[in-house]
């Protein structure tokens, strides 16, 4: 019965195979297991460096960026004062030229009131109309004048 032999050695052959077969695995499965951990354990340890240097940089640019903002802050009150003072002397100084306008154009005024009021007397018995068009003109003609020195 050379049948039953073959069947039987086909038989052996599967379960030796099947052995094989699950040992292969077996190891493999072992081999990845230990392939993991050890991926695992490396993750872990990077991680670990990582979250470390993480720290220390935001440390450093916290650090860095405080000097840097205190730094603008002081020179942006430095600038705010300076701003200040020369809007102060800007403001004294254009008070002094508007007063000594002011002062200019009153004492023009005071002398054409004086001129006026001195050739209206004199011209008091005398009315006829081309007196008073050159008075008019004298008077017409100082207040441009005075004007004319008051702005420059």
């Amino acid at each position: 019965m050379p049948t039953r032999e073959i069947m039987q050695a086909l038989g052996q052959e599967i379960l030796v195979s099947y052995d094989a077969r699950a040992k292969g695995v077996a190891e493999i499965k072992s081999s990845v297991r230990s392939e993991l951990a050890g991926l695992d354990r490396a993750h872990r340890v990077m991680s670990t460096r990582l979250r470390a240097d993480l720290a220390r940089g935001a440390a450093d640019r916290r650090r860095t960026v405080g000097a840097q903002l205190a730094a603008l802050d002081r020179a942006h009150k430095a600038m705010g004062g300076k701003l200040r003072s020369d809007l102060a002397k800007g403001v004294s100084d254009r008070k002094a030229m508007v007063d000594s306008q002011l002062a200019g154009l009153s004492g023009a005024r005071k002398a054409m009131g004086a001129e006026l009021r001195t050739g209206a007397w004199m011209m008091r018995g005398t009315s006829t109309a081309s007196n008073w068009s050159y008075m008019r003109f004298m008077w017409m003609s100082r207040a441009r004048c005075s004007a004319g020195n008051a702005t420059r």
